[in-house]
């Protein structure tokens, strides 16, 4: 197959791979009504599990009201003792305070008002009002009898073991005791609810997870799969697809663009063109196969001994060319040699010794595109001509010598 038909069957696979990416962006294309769809389930399912998710979050303001009645009680018990102990840096108001509080507590639970945190409690069924009404209670007797602690006689009051204490004690642990059976008979009462409510929530997430997955893998994948055709469609614009040099084509581009970076900076930029000799010979004994593994060899030979800021191009058949970067004509042959010697010397499979010739040509004030291509073009039929697996050179008085960098 000659090279213009390799590169026309590699587009035409690229084009076909393109089309099958149609399908998959046809759905990506309908990816938001699939997102509508998943939002109308997700609103169907909030409102399903509206009611459990607000029996929820009263139970929590419930058990943390709960949890704070207990720890304001047990605040105003050690600092009630430590005061009733004879420690008089305890602010009295402060212990009161705490007391109050749990009271205020009571009641909002008792009445389904809003707690000091703006949110409903949770409406008490008929156990948890009993209990509730009980702790009322005794944080009534509580505070009556911390007051008449306060009152009796000195002596009748102070120390562990007398009457009032233990009776303010009993009333106390009393408290945390009937604290301790709400929590449990609120947990009892929600633990069915919370875990429909929770099933229910897991089956939302699932849904939008396994939606967000199949649109991040759809859209990833078409992506990637979409750049890399279109770097391959690319490469395959500028790129010769056997040697992976690039193209005639892309060379015009090339060599304007170093011809005017060499002249704008004063820095010297030489053409290497080299053809391989004898290659009908080589294709006609051997096969177009061998020949083709001959000019891949051939191509790495060339790439493994120039800069990679060089640029290697297939000019046509057998033959390359060499945009060598900020190389005068000395430099360039020289780098021409190395090549030359290194494909000499390589045992090409079947094909044995392979030889090439070079032309060099430095790029002179005078020259144009086409001029310059020309000068390195007669070098390389000199080198032929005188024999070929040589390195001829056509020199040029007025061609731009390195003054900067």
């Amino acid at each position: 197959m000659s090279a213009h038909g390799r590169q026309d069957a590699m587009l035409e696979e690229v084009k076909k791979e393109r089309d099958s990416l149609k399908g998959l962006g046809r759905y990506r294309s309908r990816l938001p009504v699939l997102i509508v769809i998943l939002g109308i389930m997700a609103a169907a399912l909030i409102v399903a599990t509206n009611k459990l998710r607000t029996d929820q979050n009263r139970n929590y303001v419930t058990m943390g009201a709960m949890m704070d009645i207990e720890i304001e009680i047990s605040i105003f018990h050690l600092w009630f003792e430590e005061y009733i102990s004879g420690d008089k840096t305890v602010d009295m108001e402060e212990v009161w305070s705490r007391l109050d509080h749990s009271k205020l507590l009571v009641n909002s639970l008792l009445g389904g008002a809003l707690t000091e945190h703006g949110l409903l409690v949770k409406p008490l069924d008929g156990v948890e009002r009993e209990k509730m009404v009980a702790i009322q209670g005794l944080l009534v007797e509580l505070g009556a009898l911390a007051r008449e602690r306060l009152a009796a006689p000195k002596g009748e009051h102070a120390g562990v073991g007398t009457e009032l204490d233990e009776r303010f004690d009993t009333i106390f642990k009393a408290i945390l005791s009937e604290a301790k059976s709400f929590e449990r008979h609120l947990n009892a009462r929600n633990i069915d609810a919370n875990t429909e409510a929770a099933w229910l929530l897991r089956v939302m997430l699932a849904s939008w997870v396994a939606a967000v997955i199949i649109s991040v893998v759809v859209i990833v994948r078409t992506g990637r799969k979409e750049r890399v055709l279109e770097e391959r469609l690319r490469v395959l614009a500028t790129h010769d697809s056997l040697t992976g040099a690039y193209n005639r084509a892309r060379f015009d581009v090339l060599v304007h663009e170093e011809m005017e970076r060499a002249r704008r900076f004063e820095h010297p930029l030489s053409l290497i063109m080299l053809d391989l000799d004898h290659f009908k010979e080589v294709n006609d004994t051997y096969g177009h196969q061998t020949g083709d593994y001959v000019l891949r060899k051939s191509a790495e030979i060339v790439r493994d001994h120039m800069r990679k800021s060089n640029r290697f191009v297939r000019w046509g058949g057998e033959e390359f060319m060499i945009i060598s970067i900020e190389t005068d004509m000395e430099g360039a042959r020289a780098l021409a040699e190395r090549i030359r010697r290194a494909m000499e010397h390589y045992p090409f499979h079947r094909a044995g010794m392979v030889t090439a010739s070079f032309g060099v040509a430095e790029l002179s004030e005078a020259d144009t595109r086409r001029t310059f291509v020309k000068r390195v073009d007669e070098a390389l039929y000199l080198a032929k001509d005188r024999g070929r697996n040589r390195v001829e050179i056509l020199p040029s008085s007025k061609s731009i010598k390195l003054v900067k960098g």
